[in-house]
């Protein structure tokens, strides 16, 4: 692989050491067949998005031979700028105080550590933009064969709907050399998982370099090393074959269940053995799929709401029978009464206004709930959406404004048992959690309301990493004697499919088909024709995407955003070359 190449270069490594602002500068002179010139990245003559391998390493790259220290700042430029709408199911483009097509500026500190360019600062960004945030992720510094003295870059980044999870995935590419000179950026965005807003768009960005030889820390190198590993563990989805001749490839790849357009990564993970897809985006392949952020939508719900209950529950055993109406001043009300944080999780609270599990969340009261920013227009409409229909306990009726419920109410318990300053998600989901499932530092940061508040969003509003997946299937099929709160909290809810034998359990809310301590589980035994049933659990996010817990330590996942769930044949392909049915 071309890092392990990098590692093992001689090459004495320079340190970039201005002490002073490097401005853009047309001195650059760069050119290597196939790739961006410096020429074209100072006269800014790009005008549409180009083939990404013409901003990607080629095969005959070389280790750079320039350490970057510092902070970039990268201001856009009108000139030559780009933008299409390809799909806006809400009119965006209408509204012009969004700045749509307008980059927010960027202020990144960077460090390169043998080839992989690091920022300092992981997950996602809050900026005065009207409309967007960003989320930088792990890029590469590399030369070409003509470069000389210059380095390349290539930085991923992703914008991010304020108040929302969607996530628009872009690149920035630049040079720089030994004398603390710097080009301009060149920006792309080809491809997202968004199902509502999607778009292509390019341009330029203005830089200025700050120097800094001290940004080196321990922290930085061991999330580096970290990064590096979780590269080198994956594999190409085409070498299954090498293991299993007769790999449907395509159906692993989730092409058989979906427009292969919709897909940002699929992959499989096998007792440990990561096989993933190429992520593919409108103008080819991404270089850089292991920095490719993925918004979590509703995986939120398992991952944040579902584990944290489950790990509380540990030191607090009795905290499942918490009372809405104890903690929640707005839902304090007859119609609440007897509803516990148990409730909330499975979404049987015994409220609703359809009978039909999914109709409330797509209702326009649900619209409202989304659009709102601040945590008291949230809460009050949460509370005060639907009537009593039935005792809590009976109905599955899926609501995401129960899981803000369950989290106002995770978080106020958090605090009162701790310093009032603590945050659940900060000190306890990420600390306690997260940090020791490995999971990456994408993962620590949450959207949460506007405000002084600032309650986390517990249903949805998490970035992940594909690396992150590969994390979670770790965590799933840990041996139970481990002794991580997190683990515990896993075999917990795994244990739940155990339940579900019983065909007038209240989860089960279609023939094979229930929802219990915030997963999914379906009873795979119809697809496979298996003798008996098999229930399987498994994480879903809003658009298409998919994460599933099967036997035998086999973990599937796609995202994707063409509102289609379905993974039917990809688990035919699995269980072709691994049978997945139930044994007697």
């Amino acid at each position: 692989m071309l890092n392990s190449k990098w590692q093992l270069s001689m090459l004495l490594l320079l340190i970039l050491t201005a002490s002073a602002s490097a401005q853009s500068t047309s001195d650059l002179t760069s050119y290597s067949a196939g790739k961006i010139s410096s020429q074209q990245l100072n006269d800014k003559s790009i005008i549409k998005p180009i083939l990404l391998a013409k901003m990607s390493p080629s095969s005959k790259a070389m280790p750079a031979s320039l350490e970057l220290k510092g902070k970039i700042s990268f201001t856009p430029v009108f000139e030559n700028a780009y933008f299409q709408i390809l799909t806006d199911e809400f009119n965006y483009q209408q509204n012009s105080q969004l700045q749509l097509s307008e980059l927010p500026v960027f202020d990144i500190e960077l460090i390169s550590i043998n080839g992989t360019l690091f920022p300092k600062i992981r997950g996602t960004v809050t900026t005065p933009h009207p409309h967007w945030d960003y989320v930088i992720e792990p890029g590469k510094v590399w030369r070409e064969g003509s470069d000389k003295s210059i380095n390349r870059a290539l930085l991923p980044f992703a914008l991010q709907e304020k108040n929302a999870n969607c996530l628009h995935n872009g690149l920035i590419t630049f040079l720089f050399d030994d004398k603390g000179k710097i080009s301009n950026g060149f920006y792309q965005i080809s491809s997202e998982t968004c199902t509502y807003l999607q778009f292509d768009a390019s341009g330029y960005l203005a830089t200025n370099l700050i120097a800094d030889t001290s940004l080196a820390g321990n922290t930085i190198s061991q999330q580096a090393d970290v990064y590096q590993k979780s590269v080198n563990s994956v594999t190409e989805l085409q070498a299954l074959k090498e293991q299993f001749a007769n790999a449907d490839l395509e159906a692993l790849a989730g092409k058989s269940d979906n427009n292969s357009n919709a897909i940002s990564v699929a992959g499989i993970i096998i007792a440990g053995n990561h096989f993933q897809a190429p992520c593919m985006t409108r103008h080819g392949r991404h270089p850089l799929c292991q920095s490719l952020t993925l918004p979590s939508y509703s995986l939120a719900k398992s991952m944040f709401a579902s584990l944290t209950l489950h790990a509380l529950r540990q030191r607090f055993p009795d905290i499942d029978s918490l009372q809405v109406t104890d903690w929640v001043e707005q839902c304090n009300s007859k119609e609440w009464h007897g509803v516990s944080t148990s409730n909330l999780l499975n979404m049987n609270t015994g409220l609703y206004d359809s009978e039909s599990y999914s109709d409330d969340e797509f209702s326009e009261k649900m619209e409202g709930f989304f659009d709102a920013s601040s945590h008291q227009q949230k809460i009050t409409q949460a509370c005060s959406f639907f009537n009593k229909k039935q005792s809590p306990g009976e109905r599955f009726i899926y609501h995401t404004s129960d899981t803000y419920i369950l989290g106002t109410v995770l978080n106020k318990f958090y605090k009162r048992h701790h310093e009032p300053s603590q945050d659940l998600f900060y000190d306890f989901v990420v600390e306690q959690l997260f940090k020791p499932l490995a999971l990456s530092p994408t993962t620590w940061t949450t959207r949460r309301s506007l405000g002084d508040i600032g309650q986390p969003f517990t249903g949805y509003g998490l970035n992940l990493l594909p690396a992150d997946i590969a994390a979670l299937a770790d965590a799933a099929y840990a041996k139970p004697a481990n002794t991580l709160s997190a683990h515990k909290a896993w075999q917990h809810i795994l244990a739940t499919k155990a339940q579900l034998t019983n065909e007038t359990h209240p989860a089960i809310f279609a023939p094979n088909f229930a929802y219990a301590q915030g997963f999914w589980f379906q009873d795979i035994a119809e697809v496979l024709n298996c003798a008996k049933p098999t229930w399987v659990p498994f994480m879903s996010g809003y658009g298409g995407i998919t994460v599933a817990f099967l036997p035998k330590q086999i973990t599937y996942y796609v995202f994707a955003d063409n509102h289609n769930h379905q993974w039917a044949q990809a688990l035919v392909a699995i269980d072709a070359i691994i049978p997945l049915c139930a044994s007697d």
